[in-house]
């Protein structure tokens, strides 16, 4: 308010003294200002408010919902087997959670821990953040797929959402009743990779949490920073497409010009580049072709193989190659409502020509870990020998 008064008061000449303006500010309510307001005067809107945008994605929340948006909340724990109803966080409809690290015997340590849901936009004025959704109720907790200890960089955080009809329940029951937490588009779990805490230093309090905790060791968070540090491309870790295994299937938003697949090796972060990528449903075999393909467009479960594929002109050498197969459509109803079908078994991501993406194995060598190439070829083996 005292903003326009002051805006106001350069308008109208130095009439206006200071300490006038602070008794009016506290006086003057926002109609009394607009109904005051010469026809040149800027309406309030038009003003330099706009960095306030970056902290909403949907409605306005009231004054308890700013409040509780800027309470701290306190954290200790992030070990599932080691839940209590104390650990239960909040945080609905909130768009930066702050938590605030908290220990047993320690009374607070680092400065406090933010996370969000999903942030879109550019720079930090044009960011915007996204609301939790409505009963995000629940733990925030490590989760690492079994045999996966001995990579340095495998892990992730989760939240665990639990109904609020099973409150009364012990919190280990209360855990195993609930379900992870789903990202914005709604095909993944919401998480936050190990890799990426190594990476940020304003998540270094939830580190010691997990150091503490003894969910990972000292030396492998030295190394896991050194390793994340020394990445080609260390702003890959901030984007969604990470693999913890070269087996693991992905998301992608099909068409895909330009992508970064990052795959996580114990000694290595590897980059691989994705362009180009698209699907089209083709008509069965048995029946003519009246009208070119439909293209899909939406998101699909993807992962890299290596297959045999009908060499095109030009091609030479023989063997396998390195493919995207889909193994789902996340999103089947075109944009006139009529359903995509994949085949039985999958079908391969296509160039727009409509030939097989694929990679010569000379090719893949030069973004994948030996170790990598391995695990490929030998599952390609094993496809063979069946």
């Amino acid at each position: 308010m005292l903003t326009v008064l002051r805006a106001y008061g350069a308008f109208r000449g130095p009439s206006i003294s200071a300490r006038t303006l602070h008794f009016l500010g506290d006086k003057l309510t926002p109609a009394t200002l607009i109904s005051s307001t010469s026809a040149h005067f800027k309406d309030p809107k038009d003003l330099p408010y706009q960095p306030l945008r970056r902290q909403l994605s949907s409605s306005t929340p009231d004054s308890a919902s700013r409040n509780r948006n800027r309470r701290p909340h306190h954290l200790s724990n992030l070990d599932p087997k080691l839940v209590q109803l104390s650990d239960l966080l909040d945080i609905s409809d909130r768009t930066l959670v702050s938590l605030q690290i908290k220990w047993t015997d320690k009374p607070t340590t680092v400065a406090r821990q933010r996370i969000a849901y999903k942030s879109s936009g550019g720079g930090n004025t044009d960011k915007i953040y996204h609301r939790f959704p409505p009963g995000t109720r629940g733990f925030l907790y490590f989760h690492r797929k079994p045999g996966r200890e001995s990579n340095i960089l495998a892990g992730e955080i989760r939240f665990r959402v639990v109904g609020s009809s099973d409150l009364n329940l012990p919190a280990q029951e209360l855990f195993a009743n609930g379900h992870d937490l789903q990202n914005y588009e709604g095909h993944t779990p919401w998480r936050i990779y190990l890799a990426r805490l190594f990476l940020a230093k304003t998540h270094e309090g939830i580190l010691d949490i997990l150091v503490r905790q003894g969910l990972v060791t000292p030396k492998q968070k030295a190394e896991g920073r050194r390793l994340a540090l020394e990445t080609r491309n260390p702003k890959a870790l901030n984007r969604g497409r990470i693999l913890e295994d070269i087996t693991d299937p992905f998301v992608i938003s099909l068409p895909l010009t330009k992508a970064h697949l990052t795959i996580l090796q114990n000694d290595a972060i590897k980059l691989f580049p994705l362009q180009m990528l698209l699907w089209r449903e083709q008509p069965p075999s048995d029946k003519p072709q009246s009208e070119p393909p439909r293209e899909y467009k939406g998101h699909a479960l993807v992962r890299l193989e290596l297959a045999d594929i009908p060499k095109t002109m030009g091609k030479k050498g023989q063997g396998p190659e390195l493919v995207l197969r889909i193994l789902k459509l996340l999103d089947h109803p075109g944009s006139n409502g009529t359903t995509f079908h994949l085949p039985d078994i999958g079908d391969f991501i296509r160039t727009k020509g409509g030939a097989i993406r694929s990679w010569n194995l000379d090719t893949a060598r030069r973004y994948l870990a030996p170790s990598c190439m391995k695990t490929l070829e030998e599952g390609y083996s094993l496809k063979k020998s069946v």
